[in-house]
């Protein structure tokens, strides 16, 4: 008689195991496992939440963007990503390279269902949402829905970016005034109608503007960040030239550590270096050759601000995006 062939795995007894054997255990499991363990009943659920949340908390980074296809990526950072991509139809899903576990769940209410898985792994593991990016073009008529939900969950958050397209200036607004505290690194993504004015302060630590036509000198000035980058800029030499004489005399971007600025002009280094003798020494303008095939021609030179304070101006041409880059490094 045959005798019956044994299952190559066995069940592992994970109820069995003492509290701390169960909880290393879950640890080393990829977080897709973790999150499926957790949806077999009530019971498995609260033994995720009262073995992982604690140490999870710390290494785990989720980042929420909502667009017409919306995405939700969770980094373990010893295990490796996993990203539920959220789509209306599968019409719109495309092959893109991810280095971990994609799923892709097609629903008839991307941003639902968004909300929703967002709300549900954030409980379970005890998580904050790291990074959020927004397009309030997308869902104009529940964007003021999509920021309580965000405020109703925690009132700072660690990247924050706002996408739109042909936005006017209330929209933006409307939204700009009721972000939540961005404690790293803000980016706006806008593309702007033509009356479009916007007059505000940014203070944090790290800002990227793309498409920044309409980022004026003065939005500029008022920037208390450490990291500024402007793409698309019409920033001209002449007012490039203020803002340099506004900090080497300290009255503004006084924590400013790196400033770039990205143009489709040739930025004119004399009126840029326009700048007041005492601020720089004789010979510190040259031209360095430089092996990089990203750039070209760059000059550069060193300036000094009234309380000692040095930075280092580059500009050169960039073959990679065919534009003209500025750049200042604060030493």
């Amino acid at each position: 008689m045959l005798s019956k062939p044994e299952t190559p795995y066995k069940p592992f007894p994970l109820f069995k195991l003492p509290m701390v054997a169960a909880n290393e255990v879950m640890l080393c499991m990829p977080i897709v496992d973790i999150y499926n363990f957790s949806t077999v009943n009530s019971k498995t659920k609260g033994l995720v939440k009262t073995f992982t949340s604690q140490k999870l908390r710390y290494i785990l980074e989720i980042r929420v963007d909502l667009f017409q296809d919306s995405c939700i990526e969770i980094n373990h950072r010893k295990v490796g990503l996993w990203q539920i991509e959220i789509k209306s139809s599968e019409e719109t899903d495309q092959d893109n390279y991810v280095d971990g576990i994609t799923w892709n769940l097609f629903v008839p209410d991307v941003l639902a269902s968004c909300m929703f898985q967002t709300d549900y792994i954030t409980e379970l593991f005890n998580t904050p949402i790291t990074s959020f990016y927004f397009d309030i073009s997308v869902f104009k008529s529940q964007n003021q829905l999509i920021i309580d939900w965000l405020l109703s969950r925690q009132n700072t958050i660690q990247d924050y970016a706002i996408v739109g397209e042909e936005l006017v200036t209330d929209d933006f607004l409307a939204i700009w005034h009721r972000i939540p505290v961005v404690t790293k690194y803000l980016e706006l993504h806008l593309i702007v109608m033509p009356s479009f004015q916007c007059d505000i302060a940014i203070k944090q630590q790290e800002l990227c503007v793309c498409n920044a036509e309409w980022f004026t000198l003065d939005s500029l000035l008022k920037a208390d960040c450490s990291r500024i980058f402007l793409d698309g800029s019409e920033l001209t030499s002449i007012e490039l030239n203020r803002f340099l004489r506004s900090w080497l005399l300290s009255e503004s971007n006084r924590n400013l550590k790196s400033f770039e600025i990205r143009t489709n002009e040739n930025i004119l280094l004399e009126q840029v270096l326009d700048l007041p003798i005492e601020a720089t020494d004789e010979n510190e303008l040259e031209e360095r050759p430089i092996i990089n095939l990203m750039r070209d021609s760059q000059m550069e030179l060193t300036i000094k601000r009234n309380d000692g304070r040095k930075a280092v101006l580059s500009t050169f041409f960039n073959n990679f995006f065919q534009k003209f880059d500025f750049l200042m490094n604060v030493n």
